[in-house]
């Protein structure tokens, strides 16, 4: 199951990502791909049900499974395995997101 916090963990490796690589900006053409494997490592990580995830995030993207490995192993080098999200980083994550949830219905009324 695709958790609020799952979502949350996935963003605050995206964040990392861009902090530590040669990927700058997330554009139409890789974000998809970037987004669909953070979300399954933070689904390997929060939840351990890598390899029915990793199919399920790999089909998604129409990506055969060696390739989501692939693109997969690079995000962990690049993370240097550092997945563990501590209190202090996440709750303001997750109460950004909530605001801009909250925010974009008020403003649709």
């Amino acid at each position: 199951d695709v958790t609020p916090e799952l979502i949350v963990a996935a963003l605050i490796y995206i964040e990392r990502l861009l902090a530590q690589s040669e990927l700058n900006v997330i554009t139409p053409s890789n974000g998809k791909g970037v987004l669909q494997v953070a979300m399954a490592l933070s689904a390997k990580f929060y939840l351990d049900h890598f390899e029915k995830d990793t199919l399920f995030y790999a089909s998604s993207l129409n990506l055969d499974k060696y390739k989501m490995r692939k693109m997969m192993n690079a995000f962990i080098d690049i993370l240097e395995f550092k997945f563990y999200i501590s209190d202090d980083e996440f709750r303001p994550a997750m109460a950004t997101i909530n605001t801009m949830i909250a925010q974009t219905y008020y403003k649709l009324g």
